[in-house]
């Protein structure tokens, strides 16, 4: 059972995303990002990362802008 789409359907999903590009990926806590994670990876995406905290560590600083 495949859990994720194929490669060519994953980079095909991200297209306009430049592959060269830093891509931090987030939610409310960390754990809903993780599969755009693995899908980017899968993709052939490079310089991925996951901001653990997502923004329930972001709004717990108070110099951190939310709009």
């Amino acid at each position: 059972m495949a859990i994720l789409k194929k490669k060519e359907d994953l980079q095909s999903n991200f297209t306009g995303i430049g592959k060269d590009k830093e891509i931090i990926v987030y939610c409310g806590s960390g754990v809903t990002a993780s599969p755009n994670y693995i899908a980017l990876k899968e993709a052939g995406f490079k310089d991925v990362k996951i901001y653990i905290g997502s923004f329930s560590d972001w709004i717990s600083y108070d110099d951190n802008p939310i709009e």
